[in-house]
């Protein structure tokens, strides 16, 4: 499934024409793979091989769109790409990796392919401009002063969490949203012995967290260490320091407040009792079943999974507020610009056609009027026309608010970062929505616009990790065993089941244990690239 090279082809050369039309004639094949897991959604009849996407593609461009293989989960995908690199079997076209290490992996096989030449001969003047405005995303794809891949960009806040909060809890016991930390944890006490949901039982909790993995998932409260923080510094993030070194932020004594805090919360009932080992989907469902009156997680939230929520509570409200300011203000866990990067089969053909391609489904950010998607990701997906107007009414759709970005070769709708929540922000400042972009944004649905619109009056608050490089070579030998060393210490404390104080013993076991050669082999990547 590789594909085959001609003898006088590279990969940077045009291999099939494109007609007056725009579609390459004859049509040319990309062969790619992904995970269909459960935040994709089909409309009946239609798969992952046969959906509107892969027809537009066809029909438009002239592009076969040929998945050779799919499975269920992110993890069983990524599996799969280590698998095919080490038994050396056919990659696709296309592919998409998500994990830095493997990303490593990939970039040292030697069968990927450097796109440095068909970057500059076929990327659009816009898609240029886009990189050329975040040029650090290219860190995740280079190696050596080459390109391997093309770094597929953020909403550049797509993580950065708010609260997300039962109005109906809220309303019954006559308290307004918590603007402190003090204030939250009030609210958080209330939702546990006031019985907010009326069932005359103890047994609802105040936050949803998964601590599974530590504080390393996007709905762990790692703004609660922020919180407690002058610095702004924040478990498993590396910050600068006054000479301009680079820390791990999981060894800073700060962590201690935000432990302590967690702790207590425990103790008080404010998590579930099997937050520890929940992952992010238990923590979705306490809060969808009606279980727990607040979740902090992205802005997109209110698009998908909250919802749920009114599905099995009926008379369930929930609303989007800013973070609480602690006793050293703000400081949230800010998105990566990169979390994923689309790698090429040295073998590919069809450079020019990915380009094109890719070019097309970003054409909606710049106010395209020639755009496909200037409306919406598909017509009778995500908006219907009405007299010659997008209307974006879920009740108007026939199988209800569908997702096709998510077909796309990119898993996701690409970004232009910071555009999306600038527009939201506009918007909830009464602007009347006048461009293509702005009348499908306040389209959507009004939860995502109104938390897209909070998290854009607090993006000065975000901290972001400092080190965005490939896994040093320490890491990749004792990583695994200093992330387990570090989430079970912290789960511990939080459980109660270690002292706090066990904190200081861990930050000396983490250094001893590759921890201080880690960093500095961190710092070395920095100066590389400050």
């Amino acid at each position: 499934m590789d594909g085959t090279q001609s003898p006088t082809a590279t990969a940077s050369e045009s291999t099939s024409p494109v007609s007056s039309s725009g579609k390459f004639d004859p049509p040319v094949t990309i062969t790619t793979a992904r995970p269909v897991a459960s935040d994709v959604v089909y409309k009946t009849g239609e798969d992952t091989k046969n959906n509107v996407h892969i027809q537009w593609a066809k029909d438009k461009l002239g592009i076969n769109i040929d998945y050779i293989w799919t499975v269920g989960t992110y993890d069983a995908y990524h599996n799969k790409i280590k698998l095919a690199l080490a038994s050396n079997e056919p990659l696709p076209d296309v592919f998409i990796v998500e994990d830095a290490q493997l990303a490593k992996q990939v970039m040292e096989s030697g069968r990927v392919m450097d796109i440095g030449e068909a970057y500059e001969k076929y990327a659009s003047e816009r898609m240029k401009k886009m990189y050329e405005e975040n040029p650090t995303a290219w860190q995740s794809v280079s190696k050596d002063g080459k390109k391997y891949g093309i770094p597929i960009l953020q909403t550049g806040a797509g993580e950065d969490p708010i609260l997300w909060i039962r109005q109906d809890w809220l309303d019954k016991l006559g308290m307004k949203a918590p603007t402190t930390m003090e204030e939250l944890e009030t609210l958080m006490d209330a939702f546990v012995n006031q019985d907010p949901d009326g069932n005359n039982k103890k047994d609802t909790a105040g936050i949803a967290l998964t601590l599974r993995d530590g504080f390393s998932s996007w709905v762990d409260g790692k703004f609660v260490f922020g919180a407690y923080s002058k610095d702004g510094v924040l478990p498993k993030y590396w910050h600068e320091n006054a000479d301009g070194q680079l820390e791990y932020g999981s060894i800073n004594p700060d962590m201690k407040k935000g432990l302590a805090k967690f702790h207590e919360w425990y103790e008080k009932g404010y998590l579930f009792e099997d937050t520890g080992a929940a992952d992010l989907f238990a923590a979705f469902e306490k809060f969808n079943q009606g279980k727990v009156g607040i979740i902090a997680g992205p802005y997109w939230m209110g698009d998908w999974p909250l919802p749920d929520v009114f599905k099995n509570v009926p008379g369930a409200k929930i609303k989007p507020y800013p973070l609480p300011t602690g006793p050293e203000g703000v400081h949230a866990p800010g998105e990566r610009l990169v979390k994923s990067r689309m790698f090429f089969n040295k073998k590919f053909e069809h450079m020019d056609a990915f380009f094109k391609y890719y070019d097309e489904t970003l054409g909606y950010w710049f106010n395209d009027e020639n755009s496909d998607f200037k409306y919406g990701f598909a017509e009778g997906y995500d908006y219907v026309l009405e007299n010659g107007k997008a209307v974006y009414d879920p009740e108007k759709l026939p199988d209800g608010y569908i997702n096709a970005g998510k077909y796309m070769l990119s898993w996701n709708p690409p970004n232009v970062p910071f555009v999306e929540l600038n527009v939201y922000k506009d918007l909830a400042t009464g602007k009347t929505p006048e461009t293509y972009l702005e009348k499908k944004l306040a389209g959507l649905p009004p939860l995502k616009v109104e938390g897209g619109a909070i998290l854009a009056n607090d993006l000065d608050k975000s901290v972001h990790d400092k080190f965005v490089g490939a896994p040093t070579k320490t890491m990749e030998s004792k990583g695994v065993m200093l992330d387990k060393l570090e989430n079970e210490t912290f789960v511990k404390i939080v459980y109660g089941k270690l002292p706090l104080d066990d904190f200081d013993k861990f930050v000396a076991n983490w250094k001893s244990s590759g921890g201080d050669q880690i960093t500095k082999e961190v710092n070395e990547w920095y100066q590389s690239v400050k």
